[in-house]
């Protein structure tokens, strides 16, 4: 699947088509057959780093918030900003929009699916809802999901429980955790022969825990239960096949790991399913077949739309694999250097299986917020805190332009406050 991926990618950016609607992105494979001549390891990261307009100021190391864009990613938003403002009706609307199945073609090659499956949407939180609001459920029916969801998923399902009657049931988790089969249970102890929708998040916000997803949606499907995936932070971090995995609905941001323009992201809907449900903004037809229903929103930004395709050629040009081991090694790099300090616990699984780019860890004694604070204001580094349930403390989310010079100062602020 790989390498049918890279083929497909290769021809798109050297076809006369691709080239005619985004001529300057030629420069894209003259720059990645230069830095694939690199032989050390670290030096092609360094080149990679290149691609970017980073900070001077601060460390980055919250890119799970949002990734940065690439410098021909940005080169793309600002072309066609400039296209629309020559004569917005006619160039956003007629000329510009109409190249859309063109990024659906080349999202529905990564995470393995049909165009036809797909709509563009601003962000998983609007992906999620417009199924959450969208699906037909009765007083009674019972939803499944994880007290370790994103909050406007746990949102969103209060407000229809306390609209419209329907049952939440919650599954508690103790993470992290590296025992898929433990995550399974919990989530099969909560499926009933009334469970109309099970709720499954891929890789958590809060510290990274990745689900094993394939099961628990198979084991979903024969209750007769559809299954609903957040997959905000999978795209762009590891590779999915949604034709692989029995699910009925997929929500994405692709301003995360993807690295495409802010306020872009993705709704994948089961063919046989999109009859029933409706959009969260109304068009022609709320019982449509098609994913266009999905699409009603409106003005929108159709010059970050239509740069979602160069975000999906840089990152594939890296290879999405290749990409996960860096995360990873970065990962390790940080926590083999900070987990015998003392008072510092890990709250992140650390394999490569259970675990991904985000690593979550608090130092007893001192209140994440002010280590939080106290690193951006002392050491110029910027990280997050997470708390949810038995979870409290520093995320930090290292990206591929993030250079081990960076986590060594990172590594030494921690050294500071735990002497």
């Amino acid at each position: 699947m790989i390498n049918k991926r890279r083929i497909f990618f290769q021809q798109l950016i050297t076809g006369s088509a691709f080239l005619a609607a985004y001529p300057w992105l030629a420069q894209l494979k003259n720059i990645f057959e230069e830095i694939d001549l690199e032989k050390n390891e670290e030096r092609y990261w360094k080149k990679i780093r290149n691609q970017y307009s980073l900070s001077k100021k601060y460390i980055d190391l919250n890119n799970a918030g949002v990734n940065p864009q690439s410098k021909v990613v940005q080169e793309s938003v600002s072309f066609y900003e400039k296209l629309s403002n020559e004569i917005p009706s006619l160039n956003m609307w007629q000329i510009i929009d109409k190249d859309k199945v063109i990024v659906k073609q080349a999202l529905a090659e990564m995470i393995g699916c049909a165009q036809e499956d797909l709509a563009i949407q601003r962000n998983t939180t609007e992906a999620l809802e417009t199924i959450i609001f969208g699906v037909q459920l009765k007083k009674g029916d019972e939803v499944v999901l994880s007290k370790h969801d994103y909050p406007h998923m746990k949102f969103a399902w209060n407000q229809r429980a306390e609209r419209d009657g329907i049952k939440l049931k919650w599954v508690e988790l103790d993470l992290p955790s590296s025992d898929p089969p433990y995550i399974l249970e919990q989530f099969k102890s909560q499926i009933t022969n009334q469970t109309k929708m099970v709720c499954i998040t891929h890789i958590t916000n809060w510290n990274g825990q990745v689900y094993p997803i394939k099961e628990i949606a198979t084991y979903a499907k024969s209750q007769g239960a559809d299954v609903l995936v957040d997959a905000a932070h999978t795209i762009g971090q590891r590779n999915i096949n949604v034709s692989e995995l029995d699910i009925d609905y997929l929500a994405s941001s692709l301003h995360k790991w993807l690295g495409a323009p802010f306020g872009t992201g993705v709704l994948y809907v089961k063919k046989g399913k999109r009859r029933d449900v409706y959009p969260l903004f109304a068009g022609p037809n709320g019982k449509a077949k098609g994913m266009h229903k999905f699409e009603h929103l409106g003005t929108h930004a159709v010059s970050h739309e239509r740069s979602i395709l160069p975000a999906i050629i840089f990152c594939n040009s890296i290879g999405i694999e290749r990409k996960r081991k860096r995360l990873q090694y970065l990962k390790m790099y940080v926590v083999d250097q900070i987990k015998t300090l003392p008072r510092v616990e890990i709250l992140s699984p650390l394999d490569a299986e259970n675990g991904s780019a985000i690593l979550l860890f608090n130092i007893k004694g001192i209140d994440s917020a002010q280590l939080c604070k106290d690193l951006k204001i002392q050491w110029k580094i910027h990280t997050t805190i997470s708390r949810n349930e038995n979870l409290d403390g520093i995320r930090i989310s290292p990206n591929v332009f993030t250079q081990t010079s960076e986590l060594d100062k990172f590594i030494e602020a921690v050294r500071t406050f735990v002497v």
